[in-house]
């Protein structure tokens, strides 16, 4: 039993550091993307809820769509970030404050490799690299306790 829970533990601790390691790269490659102007077509506030501790919780999300030129074709993309999982908001302010933050250059980021893939904001957003940090961290730590365990 106990080597099935150090299997568990440790497939869990790589399962994260994965995660991690592949969003952060994947984040990484925008920094090397081209620039292209963007027109916006529209702009909004997303409402959702999830289930709180007690109640419904709302939330917002902002949400765009966006048109570019790539070898005189245009693209169409919805896409903020590499991640946009983490661009809900618990204020409809916060999330019309986000909206303009990621509006306000006129440009986006496109794949040279894939002109269909295209962000707005390079990299990851500080709650996504804080997230995906943690998971980075708690996969390391996890596969660290596993193999110190194996050794003794």
């Amino acid at each position: 039993m106990a080597e099935f829970l150090l299997a568990l533990l440790m497939f869990i601790g790589v399962a994260l550091f994965l995660r991690a390691t592949y969003v952060f790269l994947k984040s990484w490659r925008t920094t090397k993307w081209i620039s292209r102007a963007t027109e916006i077509e529209r702009v909004g506030i997303v409402k959702g809820t999830e289930l709180g501790l007690y109640t419904r919780v709302v939330k917002y999300k902002p949400s765009v769509e966006y048109v570019y030129e790539m070898g005189g074709e245009r693209y169409r993309s919805s896409q903020i970030s590499v991640d946009d999982s983490h661009l809900w908001c618990y204020s409809r302010e916060k999330a019309e404050n986000a909206l303009r933050r990621v509006t306000a250059h006129g440009s986006c980021l496109v794949n040279p490799r894939d002109w269909r893939e295209s962000v707005l904001v390079e990299g990851l957003l500080p709650r996504s690299r804080s997230h995906y940090l943690a998971l980075l961290f708690a996969g390391t730590a996890l596969v660290s306790v596993g193999i110190f365990l194996l050794v003794l």
